[in-house]
């Protein structure tokens, strides 16, 4: 299947850059009143957490490979040396901004307080001062990526709708009252 003509109104199901997949996923987060319903947004919240998370396609930072599937499960280390670890399953990766995606996915997936979460951010060369450094960025990806995650839920895999709504909310609304909204 070719991706659609630009300027045509096929969905895209390639994108071709960051914006693109940002503005897809949001498009896919809000495509009902899936978090109005369930009482987890209100219209107005609603609106400022779509504006906050479009807000990840303006972040002028670099872009590399992330996989939102990074275990140890989907990797080799070579003859014991850590420094040739090498990444299987890929199908889970995607063209993202560095570092905060990467994180964005550890924390997602482990919890943004975790001890798991906090030994890869220091194996990826971000220190607690860099972490809190980049927190408002580390929380504007990770929100992005647990919202991501509960709309595939709702879309394609039921079952772990309500696992990954647990996870987003904490994160949800923390961003909510650090913004007052």
């Amino acid at each position: 299947m070719r991706p659609p003509e630009v300027g045509s109104n096929e969905p895209t199901y390639f994108p071709t850059n960051w914006k693109q997949q940002v503005d897809s996923d949001v498009g896919l987060i809000f495509k009902d009143s899936f978090w109005l319903d369930r009482g987890l947004l209100s219209v107005v919240q609603q609106e400022r957490i779509r504006s906050y998370l479009l807000g990840t396609s303006g972040i002028p930072v670099n872009h590399g490979v992330c996989v939102f599937d990074l275990t140890i499960a989907n990797a080799v280390i070579c003859d014991s040396d850590y420094d040739r670890i090498f990444l299987l399953d890929l199908e889970a990766a995607n063209v993202a901004p560095v570092p905060f995606y990467q994180l964005a996915c550890i924390a997602a997936d482990r919890g943004p307080e975790s001890k798991e979460t906090k030994a890869f951010f220091e194996g990826y060369g971000v220190d607690s001062r860099e972490a809190g450094r980049i927190s408002e960025e580390l929380n504007l990806f990770t929100l992005y990526r647990l919202m991501r995650a509960a709309a595939w839920a709702r879309d394609r895999y039921p079952g772990l709708l309500e696992e990954n709504i647990q996870r987003t909310k904490p994160v949800l609304e923390s961003t909510l009252k650090r913004n007052s909204w």
